[in-house]
């Protein structure tokens, strides 16, 4: 998988895809990707789906024979990119971008934790949404949420964030309200004591 992305972001450093839209997001998305499997944060799911579309993107007969022109990088670079199926390339280099525009937007931590909890493309472009609304707050959200942040809308996310927020609010309310009764019980409770405390010193002193 390393030297499949290595040879794709070849030929888009290169320029291959400018058609696609793809550019820097597509350069900072494949550096990710390789980061996240070197250091094995990438779903199992994902990995399978991206070397599934390398076996499919890349001639790998042209890249063995570009490994046989080290000795000239300017040919190696060439054959290397070369050896890149453009037209099936898209799905793998939109994916890659996905991943650049969520770290653009929420950071790299962000875009490891949204690999590792990805399925498949479709995941990450939920992501991407989410990195869009959410900002620096993406990550904290994955955590807490893990999958169910990727497969809630954003309106629904939306919603079960009021929802979450009401019941913390009724929580903390309830808490406040049953610590005032306690300091009231306790209040009352002293205040009986002291009464009573009193009466026996009145008993007390008319027997004297």
């Amino acid at each position: 998988m390393i030297l499949g992305l290595a040879v794709v972001g070849i030929a888009v450093t290169a320029g291959t895809y400018a058609s696609f839209g793809a550019g820097t997001p597509a350069r900072i998305g494949l550096s990710a990707v390789k980061a996240a499997r070197k250091t094995g944060r990438i779903g199992a799911n994902m990995a399978q789906w991206i070397s599934r579309s390398l076996r499919e993107v890349i001639d790998w007969s042209a890249l063995r024979r570009a490994g046989s022109s080290l000795a000239e990088p300017t040919v190696a670079v060439r054959a290397a990119r070369e050896a890149v199926k453009v037209e099936k390339a898209e799905g793998l280099v939109k994916l890659v971008s996905d991943v650049g525009r969520v770290q653009s937007r929420a950071g790299t931590q962000a875009a490891l934790d949204g690999l590792k909890l990805a399925q498949g493309p479709r995941d990450v472009g939920r992501i991407v949404k989410l990195a869009e609304k959410k900002g620096g707050k993406t990550r904290a959200i994955l955590k807490t949420l893990g999958r169910s942040a990727i497969l809630l809308s954003i309106a629904s996310f939306n919603l079960a964030l009021w929802i979450f927020g009401a019941i913390l609010t009724l929580f903390g309310f309830v808490s406040s309200a049953k610590s005032a009764v306690e300091r009231s019980t306790l209040r009352h409770l002293a205040q009986k004591k002291e009464q009573e405390r009193a009466r026996y010193a009145a008993l007390v002193g008319q027997r004297a």
